[in-house]
């Protein structure tokens, strides 16, 4: 009975630290923070979304501000994902050319979010904040390209295509 006993509590104790290395290990994937940044971004009309596309050749108003502060935990959480390393989307293959890759439009409209917050904070004076902003649409960009294959790689050259317009 006692080395039942012991054999139980050695169990716990070496269990214990892979439960929270494998929390640890949730911690550091950016593709967890971005689909907390997709899940809030603030729902944007078809019309509203091509506005956002169109900055920086459309001039900034109380519209886009407004939009920027409903977006405001996404575009957080777009930084902290961008400071991150390891992105893994957990793309599965086995639906072959049915495979859905809900994470590229999904980036497209953060960035441009974060575009247009890096143009608010520009006109500002915030050039530090603008640029966090740009860096961090920038990586967004590279990690949404890794493991979806030649379309997300796509994605990526695109998002930052437009980045870097701005």
């Amino acid at each position: 009975m006692i080395m039942l006993r012991a054999a139980c509590l050695a169990f716990l104790v070496v269990a214990q630290p892979m439960d929270s290395a494998r929390a640890a290990d949730r911690g550091e994937n950016a593709a967890l923070k971005y689909w907390q940044a997709f899940a809030t971004m603030p729902k944007l009309s078809d019309a509203e979304q091509n506005r956002l596309a169109d900055y920086p050749a459309k001039p900034l108003d109380a519209h886009s501000r407004e939009t920027v502060t409903q977006a405001e935990y996404a575009l957080q959480m777009m930084r902290r994902g961008a400071a991150l390393r390891n992105c893994d989307w957990g793309v599965s293959y086995e639906d072959g050319v049915f495979l859905l890759l809900p994470q590229g439009s999904a980036a497209r409209l953060l960035t441009s979010l974060a575009r247009l917050r890096a143009g608010l904070r520009f006109e500002a004076g915030q050039n530090a904040e603008a640029v966090e902003d740009l860096v961090a649409a920038i990586t967004l960009g590279r990690h949404v390209s890794q493991g979806g294959g030649f379309i997300m790689l796509l994605v990526g050259y695109h998002i930052e295509y437009r980045v870097s317009e701005t």
